[in-house]
């Protein structure tokens, strides 16, 4: 059973909306987010986190954040992408790689971390990079899917 999660930003149309029908073709179940956040209209600042998920976490253990990314007309010159931190001491993990600008089908991306020996917990941000000019605009649509973190080995303590 599968569940997509439809982030509605500005467009609230349900008849044509390509990202809601997108997932109602792809998934058995549709879970609408709709934020209404008057002071972002038109701004998302470079490095501060638009969207973040806290989990659970062993320490010393390796993992792997896997997910899927997929854009329509993306123009920035402060790409997206996933970081992933301690939570807390805010330790830098992991890092994807820039999201894809223009157009791009479906893409999988993977990202392997290990947690620090205190860790309890992490954070995965959706964040941009850091502009070379001030207002730093995003323009066009970016759908996120198929998170999941998996475990992947006990790291030995040294």
């Amino acid at each position: 059973m599968s569940t997509a999660i439809v982030w509605f930003r500005r467009d609230l149309r349900l008849a044509d909306h390509p990202a809601l029908s997108a997932a109602a073709q792809a998934h058995e179940h549709i879970l609408p987010l709709y934020i209404h956040a008057p002071h972002e209209d038109g701004a998302w600042t470079p490095g501060a986190p638009l969207l973040s998920q806290t989990f659970i976490v062993s320490p010393n253990t390796s993992y792997r954040l896997s997910f899927a990314v997929k854009t329509k007309d993306l123009v920035t010159g402060g790409p997206p992408l996933i970081v992933v931190n301690d939570a807390a001491n805010d330790q830098l993990l992991a890092k994807s790689e820039n999201f894809p600008t223009a157009t791009t089908p479906w893409t999988r991306l993977n990202l392997d971390f290990t947690t620090p020996p205190a860790a309890q917990a992490a954070v995965i941000r959706l964040q941009r990079n850091n502009c070379d000019s001030s207002p730093c605009p995003i323009f066009g649509t970016l759908w996120l899917d198929e998170f999941s973190v998996e475990q992947t080995k006990l790291t030995s303590k040294r």
